[in-house]
């Protein structure tokens, strides 16, 4: 199995506020660097940003923009922030802070569920390519290059949490809550109780070994959740990505938890990485949802949106759940016609490209066929790899296409190409 990136480790991540100081300015004529770790990014054109680059462009709540911290003014402020947790991996979130005296204290994370947040960032070098959060709806786009700096768009809505806190409950205030280790029971209840909460990092996968191909197929990639722990492994042996979670628990004695999770899987990812031959096809029942362990389906919904689809699993009701996520096996798609080489006066090679998704089955078998006109008989052949001798065609010149076949059946035959 390989892992695709574990999601948000540790609640000690999530709930330890950015660091409220601001960076030295560097100079008017300098460049900025990378922001350290835990530092909260100024908006953009005060200090210390001196030229637009790892800084926030604008943060809106429900389409009105968010006025800054007020230290000068006693109150209770939301603060939408977007920090480092490690290179590449770009923290977000939304606490309140709670001001007295010119001095700001941590007021808590809980927000109203029915708000939307809306960020714009210059995210500098760091080209974001995936999310992960307690989040609910969340959606990102970039812009910009490496020249002027990536430009990160995300929006989102906070999601409810119902967590065992602390999670080991020896009252030392931290321990780790993981889906290996467990975290109470489905009798738990829950010691933390919010309505709405936001927090999250967006990541450039950089450093993750993956081939360049697949970053480029995982670029838009969202998983949002509301357990505390949650990660994804790929299993490309039965086509499947699992889900793990730990965490969610009752909101109150008898009151069940609101576990949830979603994901974004974008068209690349569908077609590259699961096989899916057709995404604008994909229906509800196109995927197969089960809890690990347990064969009846677990109800989801599937919506298309521009760039992929996106799964949304609902009233999760156990401390350690783990889901499967399957879509079914269909036939391949078309390859393509490569070359076509004849080696005798009735024999032909034809090279085929295989087809960027096998419709989640291991492909099998080649067929092709070749004529001489549209009033010809075929001549066909077949192999278990890319390149097909055809024999007993024609002495003048051939078109040729090419299918591939899986478990399922045989995929659509390629265009047409001539000798």
């Amino acid at each position: 199995m390989a892992i695709l990136r574990r999601g948000l480790r540790s609640a000690a991540l999530l709930l330890l506020l950015p660091a409220l100081a601001t960076l030295a300015p560097t100079g008017p004529a300098a460049a900025d660097p990378v922001p350290p770790d835990g530092y909260s990014w100024p908006a953009c054109g005060t200090v210390p940003d001196d030229d637009g680059r790892y800084c926030v462009v604008s943060v809106t709540r429900n389409g009105v923009p968010v006025p800054p911290v007020d230290y000068g003014t006693d109150g209770v402020y939301l603060d939408p922030y977007i920090d480092l947790i490690g290179a590449g991996d770009i923290r977000f979130g939304v606490q309140r802070l709670s001001v007295a005296g010119g001095g700001a204290v941590a007021a808590g994370g809980d927000v109203s569920p029915a708000d939307t947040y809306r960020w714009v960032v210059n995210t500098g070098s760091i080209r974001p390519r995936e999310l992960y959060g307690h989040v609910r709806d969340a959606s990102f786009s970039v812009s910009g290059d490496t020249s002027t700096g990536w430009v990160l768009t995300l929006e989102l809505k906070p999601t409810p949490i119902a967590w065992m806190w602390p999670p080991d409950g020896d009252g030392d205030g931290w321990a780790d809550c993981s889906y290996e280790g467990g975290c109470g029971d489905d009798s738990t209840v829950a010691g933390l109780v919010y309505d709405g909460f936001v927090t999250g990092y967006v990541t450039d996968l950089e450093g993750e070994g993956l081939p360049a191909a697949e970053i480029t197929d995982r670029t838009g990639l969202v998983r949002a959740y509301n357990a505390q722990d949650a990660y994804v492994l790929h299993d490309p042996d039965r086509n499947t990505l699992e889900v793990r979670m730990a965490n969610p628990h009752l909101r109150a004695p008898g009151v069940p938890a609101t576990g949830y999770y979603e994901t974004f899987l974008p068209t690349d990812f569908l077609i590259h990485q699961l096989g899916v031959v057709a995404p604008s096809s994909l229906a509800g029942g196109s995927f197969v949802v089960r809890r690990t362990g347990v064969s009846t389906p677990v109800p989801f919904v599937l919506t298309h949106e521009p760039g992929g689809v996106r799964i949304e699993i609902d009233a999760i009701t156990y401390s350690t759940p783990a889901y499967r996520i399957r879509p079914r096996a269909t036939a391949p798609g078309r390859p393509r016609v490569r070359a076509i080489t004849r080696v005798s006066a009735h024999e032909v090679w034809v090279r085929l490209r295989e087809p960027s998704a096998d419709g989640g089955a291991k492909i099998t078998r080649y067929d092709v066929r070749c004529r001489a006109g549209a009033s010809s008989d075929w001549a066909r052949g077949r192999a278990d790899r890319t390149e097909v001798l055809v024999r007993g065609v024609p002495r003048r010149a051939v078109s040729c296409q090419g299918r591939a076949v899986n478990r399922v059946g045989a995929g659509r035959w390629s265009a047409a190409a001539a000798e």
